[in-house]
């Protein structure tokens, strides 16, 4: 019994960091995101501080590294889009997801 709940951690940690990958990747893949965040008046000084302080201008391997680890700690950082911290996002929408779940369930 103790050998099948380690090999069933195991397994989910592996599949954890796999769809971890995946949307590491997507997000990547999607284009720069200090373009979305900053309007087209904005210096390249000022592009490259945001650059900085988001970590955009650190190798991918200690990127995703740092974004696995924060996403394990429940720190999803700052949304590209709406340059607002994503735990507020969540904690926004939260109350009229688990009304849906409920409600459907």
């Amino acid at each position: 019994m103790p050998a099948f709940v380690l090999r069933r951690l195991l397994q989910s940690i592996l599949v954890m960091l796999t769809v971890a990958l995946v949307s590491f990747g997507l997000f990547r893949f999607i284009g720069d995101p200090v373009n979305n965040m900053v309007g087209q008046e904005a210096t390249m000084a000022e592009r490259a501080a945001l650059r900085e302080s988001l970590g955009l201008d650190d190798p991918v391997a200690l990127q995703f590294l740092r974004f696995v680890v924060n996403a394990a700690q429940g720190e999803f950082g700052v949304s590209y889009r709406m340059a607002r911290p994503v735990a507020d996002v969540i904690a926004e929408r939260l109350p009229a997801t688990l009304e849906l779940a409920l409600i459907s369930g």
